[in-house]
């Protein structure tokens, strides 16, 4: 099962603390200085890169509110323009204005 970001980002921090405060204990199973220090800069590359997104999805939120903003105005402006085009121009001509209704 995967961890949540946070709880993974706990869990290394406390890891890291551990492996450095028992070096000596588990240098003969293989951990030295080197595979805490990769364990070490894998959790602030994490950190780093999960605090870059979250300012992606800021950025995001804000896009897609400007976005749906602009779709409700265009949406606004182009029902204007139809309602005009309905009133002044004959049925017929209407296909040319991408009007498909009938009335």
């Amino acid at each position: 099962m995967t961890l949540p970001l946070s709880s993974l980002n706990a869990n290394l921090n406390l890891m890291i603390s551990g492996l450095k405060n028992h070096l000596l204990q588990i240098q003969k199973r293989g951990i030295d200085a080197a595979f805490i220090e990769q364990m070490h800069s894998l959790q602030q590359k994490i950190s780093q890169t999960n605090h870059e997104q979250e300012i992606l999805k800021g950025d995001l939120r804000k896009k897609t509110a400007e976005l749906n903003q602009l779709v409700q105005e265009s949406n606004l402006v182009y029902r204007e323009a139809k309602k005009i085009v309905k009133l002044e121009i004959e049925q017929s001509l209407w296909v040319q204005f991408g009007i498909k209704d009938r009335k």
